[in-house]
C-alpha cells in the first residue's frame, strides 16, 4: 500500500494507468481529487507537465490554459526586466545581493550535465529564481534553491523536447531551438511551482521555524529505529550535519533527476509537502542504516551521508521508501 488511494503500480498496470490519466486529463474540467489519488503513485511522462499544472492550480480547466499562461508570463516578464539591468542599476541592496548569489549558484545545480550547462538553460533558471525571490522577499533566495527548481524546469521544458526525460541530463538538445514563447511558458510554470512550494512550506526557509522540520525528523527516526538512533549517538552524529540539506533541497541533490521528479509526483498531490517530506527523509536515512554502521567513524559516516552511492538505487527502491513513509505518517500522532 502506498497510500489510501491505491497500490503501487506494477509494470502490467502501466497501460491501465495511462488510460486512467487520459480519461481525467481529456475532460474540459478535470476531477482534481481523482487526479491527486492517481498521481500519488507516479505520473506517466506524457501526462506529467499538464498534471503538475493542475495539481499546483497553475491551470484549472482546459479552456483556461492560454489565459493562465498569458497571465503568469506577463508577471514573469515584468519582474524579469530587472535582469536586463546592470547590478548597479538595481533598486536595492537586496536585489543586487540576490542576483549575485543566484548567478553564482545556478551553474552548480547540475554541473556534470550537458543539458544544464547550456547558457540558455542557466539563464532560464536564473530568471525563475530571481522572480521567486522578488515575490517572497521574506524568504529571498537561499543557497540550494538552484537544485530545487531543476525538477520543475525539467518537466515543463520536456514538453518541447522529443527525448525521454530520463536522458535529459546527457542530452545535447539545444534549448535555443525552442521558441521563446514556449521557453517562457516553461519558465512561468516552473516559477509557479516554486511559488506553491514557498507558500505551503515556509517553515523550512523562514527563521526561527527552520529547526522544526529537523527536530521532527529526529523524532521519527527515534520512534521507528532504535538501532540507527544508537549508531548516530555513539558516533556523535548531529542530523543537522547532513539532514538540513536533505530537507532544504528536497533530496534533489541526493537522487538522480528522474527519481527526484518521481518523488515530486507524490509531493504535489499533498496539502503539506513538508510533513510528508520529513517522513521520506527519515525512511531514506533508515534505508542506509547497514551502510552507515559499516563506516564505523564520525568522519566515515558523514562522508558517506554527503556522498551516498546511488548506482543501485532504483525507482522501485524509491517507491518502497514512499510507501513506508506513508505508513509511518499514517500511524503517527504528531
Amino acid at each position: 500500500l502506498c497510500s489510501p488511494m491505491g497500490e503501487m503500480p506494477t509494470p502490467n498496470q502501466s497501460d491501465v494507468r495511462a488510460d486512467s490519466f487520459r480519461r481525467i486529463m481529456d475532460c474540459a474540467s478535470p476531477d482534481i481529487e481523482a487526479l491527486r489519488k492517481l498521481s500519488f503513485c507516479g505520473i506517466p511522462h506524457d501526462f506529467r507537465p499538464r498534471a503538475w499544472m493542475y495539481l499546483t492550480e497553475f491551470i484549472h480547466r482546459e479552456s483556461e490554459i492560454v489565459k493562465e499562461f498569458s497571465d503568469f508570463c506577463t508577471i514573469l516578464e515584468s519582474e524579469m526586466t530587472l535582469l536586463t539591468s546592470s547590478t548597479m542599476d538595481l533598486d536595492s541592496r537586496f536585489e543586487t545581493t540576490t542576483l549575485r548569489c543566484i548567478t553564482v549558484d545556478v551553474p552548480r545545480a547540475r554541473p556534470q550535465s550537458i543539458f544544464f550547462r547550456q547558457q540558455s538553460v542557466c539563464d532560464s533558471l536564473k530568471r525563475i529564481l530571481f522572480a521567486s525571490a522578488l515575490k517572497h522577499p521574506e524568504i529571498g533566495y537561499q543557497g540550494g534553491m538552484c537544485f530545487v527548481v531543476v525538477p520543475f524546469y525539467s518537466v515543463f521544458i520536456s514538453e518541447y523536447i522529443n527525448e525521454d526525460i530520463t536522458e535529459l541530463e546527457s542530452s545535447h538538445f539545444d534549448v535555443q531551438r525552442i521558441s521563446s514563447e514556449h521557453i517562457l511558458r516553461a519558465e512561468a510554470a516552473s516559477f509557479h511551482c516554486m511559488e506553491t512550494l514557498l507558500q505551503k512550506n515556509k517553515d523550512i526557509y523562514v527563521h526561527p521555524y527552520t529547526q522544526r522540520p529537523l527536530n521532527h525528523l529526529v523524532r521519527i527516526i527515534r520512534e521507528h529505529d532504535e538501532r540507527l538512533t544508537e549508531i548516530l549517538a555513539q558516533n556523535e552524529i548531529d542530523p543537522m550535519q547532513f539532514a538540513h540539506r536533505w530537507l532544504h533541497c528536497w533530496l534533489v541533490m541526493e537522487l538522480p533527476l528522474p527519481l527526484a521528479i518521481r518523488l515530486w509526483d507524490t509531493y504535489l498531490t499533498l496539502k503539506s509537502y513538508l510533513k510528508f517530506h520529513e517522513y521520506v527523509c527519515a525512511v531514506f536515512l533508515i534505508h542506509w542504516k547497514d551502510d552507515i554502521e559499516k563506516q564505523g567513524t564520525f568522519e566515515g559516516i558523514l562522508t558517506f551521508l554527503h556522498h551516498i552511492p546511488m548506482s543501485d538505487f532504483t525507482i522501485n527502491t524509491l517507491e518502497t521508501i514512499i510507501a513506508q513513509a506513508y505508513v509511518y505518517q499514517s500511524h503517527s500522532s504528531s
